[in-house]
């Protein structure tokens, strides 16, 4: 349950950081989500648990394009890495049977 709260949090963090072009500070946000993502699969339920890996796996790869485009201060790249964020975590969501949290949808 920590993680389901924690990501959204960081997500937000991010989805602001990014919004307000402090690139800089992308790659720290983006690989605290990587983390958090990184102890779900020990968490899904057996028949989830391959399909849970690969969106981490994704996750991950995605906090990697984040930390280059942000140390590129590429603004419209890292906001289209973001986008593709969102809709893994989205997916993550999903899998594990969780509602995004509305709240945190309308920060954005």
């Amino acid at each position: 349950e920590g993680i389901f709260k924690a990501i959204p949090e960081k997500h937000a963090e991010l989805t602001k950081t990014i919004s307000s072009k402090q690139l800089a500070d992308v790659h720290h946000i983006a690989f605290a989500i990587r983390d958090l993502a990184n102890a779900l699969p020990a968490k899904a339920a057996a028949d989830k648990k391959m399909q849970v890996e690969g969106t981490v796996k994704n996750i991950a790869k995605l906090a990697e394009d984040l930390d280059a485009s942000g140390d590129a201060n590429d603004q419209a790249k890292t906001e289209a890495n973001l986008k593709k964020l969102d809709g893994l975590i989205k997916v993550l969501h999903a899998q594990f049977g969780k509602k995004v949290d509305e709240a945190e949808e309308h920060k954005h």
